[in-house]
């Protein structure tokens, strides 16, 4: 699944993972962005990883399969790493100047974990970090969404 998830990077036709077109790596990084400001469920042809990071809990339900035993966080950190191995034979990696996939995507677990057991009840429909805060705001039309000053002390 990595390999053809980084395909596109060892072809040097994108830098990135997420920057590939039609892959799954790709589709999942969408979901994950748009699932900052708002739940977004698990496209039809992709299926679920074993269990989130964030949660613990199993993504999959019991009659549905996983394509893999790991979070989804996790391969996301598989699959920058090995992309950033040089492979003889291979035009492209992901240069070592770009930051850990984590980091592109805003995703702080610790943040995470943190605002779920503390912060939980000061968010109300959305979470994340202010800015996706403040942009799903405007998209919805809405003046303000509950949890802006949770938001400011965890995503510093």
């Amino acid at each position: 699944m990595a390999y053809v998830d980084l395909n596109p990077v060892r072809a040097a036709i994108a830098q990135t993972p997420e920057d590939s077109e039609f892959t799954s790596f790709a589709a999942r990084v969408e979901i994950q962005k748009k699932s900052v400001s708002k739940p977004e469920p698990q496209s039809q042809w992709l299926l679920p990883f074993a269990e989130t990071k964030k949660t613990g809990k199993p993504q999959a339900t019991q009659n549905q399969h996983i394509c893999l035993p790991i979070s989804q966080e996790e391969y996301f950190e598989l699959v920058d790493w090995t992309g950033r191995c040089i492979r003889d034979g291979k035009r492209g990696a992901i240069p070592a100047h770009i930051r850990p996939i984590l980091q592109r995507l805003e995703i702080k677990q610790d943040n995470w974990v943190d605002g779920i057991q503390h912060y939980g009840n000061h968010f109300y429909k959305v979470v994340g970090i202010m800015r996706h805060l403040l942009e799903e705001t405007e998209r919805q039309g809405r003046k303000w969404f509950k949890g802006q000053s949770a938001a400011r002390l965890l995503y510093q």
